[in-house]
C-alpha cells in the first residue's frame, strides 16, 4: 500500500475520531447529564468502540471517491452520536447512554455493510482483500451485541436471602418500586437480637455469598453486588431494626451503579 493510499484510508478514521470530541472529558458540557458525565475511563473504552465501523470501512473500501463520501457519512453519524450522548443521554432513564451507543453501532454497521456490498458489485476480483475489513466489521457486530440493555429496575430476587436457616421465620414480606425497587423481609426468631443478627449475617455471607464486613459495635455491612456481567444494576442489602427485640428487617434494593444522584 503506497503512502497516498494509506493516508486516504486514515483520514476518514481521523475525521470520525475528531467527531467524538464532544464526549471527551475536557469538552463535556456538564448538562443535562450534570453529575453523570462520562468518566475518562469510560471515554477510553467507548471511543475505540465507536471507531470500529469507520476502521472497518477504511479497510473495506476500494474506490477512493466513493470511500470518501461514505467516510463523511460515518463521521457525521459519529458526531450525531457524540452530541446526543452529552445533551440527552442518561444512565438511568431509557433511552440511556448504552441505548444511544447501541443505536449508533447498528446504524454504522448497516451503513458499512450496505456500502461494501454496493462497491463489491461494481468491482471485480476483490476477494480476500476484503477479509481484514470484514473481520473488523464482525468485531463491531459482536461489540454491539455485548452492550447491556439497561431497561427498568427489577425487584430484588427472593433467593438473594431465602431460604433462611432453621429457627428463622419470615413473618412479613413486601415489594415495591418508587425511587428504587425494594424487597423488605421481616424475620422473627427466639434468639436474642445480637444472635439473630449474627445468624442472619453468617447465612448471607456463607450460604448466599454476600461479601461481609463485621463490626463489634454495629450490624454487619454487605457489599452491593452486580445483577449480571452486562447489567449495570446492583443489589444491596442491609439490616434494619423494627423496634421489636425478636424481629429484624432485611432490606434489599436495586440500584443502577452508574446512576449518580443529582441533588
Amino acid at each position: 500500500m503506497n503512502p497516498r493510499d494509506l493516508l486516504s484510508r486514515l483520514l476518514p478514521v481521523v475525521a470520525a475520531l475528531v467527531a467524538t470530541a464532544p464526549v471527551w472529558p475536557i469538552l463535556q458540557p456538564g448538562a443535562p447529564i450534570a453529575d453523570e458525565l462520562l468518566e475518562p475511563g469510560e471515554v477510553a473504552v467507548i471511543v475505540p468502540i465507536v471507531l470500529v465501523f469507520p476502521i472497518a470501512w477504511a479497510l473495506l473500501a476500494r474506490r477512493r471517491p466513493y470511500a470518501w463520501r461514505v467516510g463523511v457519512l460515518l463521521a457525521a453519524w459519529v458526531l450525531a452520536w457524540s452530541v446526543w450522548t452529552v445533551s440527552l443521554g442518561s444512565y438511568a432513564s431509557p433511552p440511556t447512554i448504552d441505548d444511544g451507543l447501541r443505536w449508533h453501532l447498528v446504524g454504522a454497521g448497516l451503513l458499512v455493510a450496505g456500502a461494501a456490498a454496493y462497491e463489491a458489485r461494481q468491482l471485480a476480483q476483490v476477494g480476500a482483500r476484503l477479509l481484514p475489513g470484514a473481520l473488523v466489521w464482525l468485531l463491531g457486530v459482536a461489540v454491539t451485541l455485548a452492550i447491556p440493555v439497561v431497561g427498568q429496575e427489577k425487584v430484588p430476587p427472593r433467593d438473594a436471602v431465602l431460604p433462611l436457616p432453621a429457627g428463622l421465620t419470615v413473618v412479613h414480606m413486601e415489594t415495591g418500586c418508587a425511587n428504587t425497587c425494594t424487597r423488605r423481609l421481616t424475620v422473627e426468631s427466639a434468639d436474642t437480637p445480637a444472635e439473630l443478627i449474627r445468624r442472619l449475617g453468617q447465612h448471607l455471607e456463607q450460604t448466599k455469598g454476600w461479601q461481609t464486613t463485621w463490626y463489634s459495635f454495629a450490624p454487619p455491612q454487605f457489599q452491593c453486588r452486580r445483577v449480571g456481567w452486562l447489567n449495570p444494576y446492583e443489589v444491596c442489602v442491609e439490616f434494619r431494626a423494627t423496634g421489636s427485640p425478636s424481629t429484624i428487617e432485611i432490606w434489599l434494593a436495586t440500584f443502577n451503579g452508574r446512576d449518580d444522584v443529582v441533588s
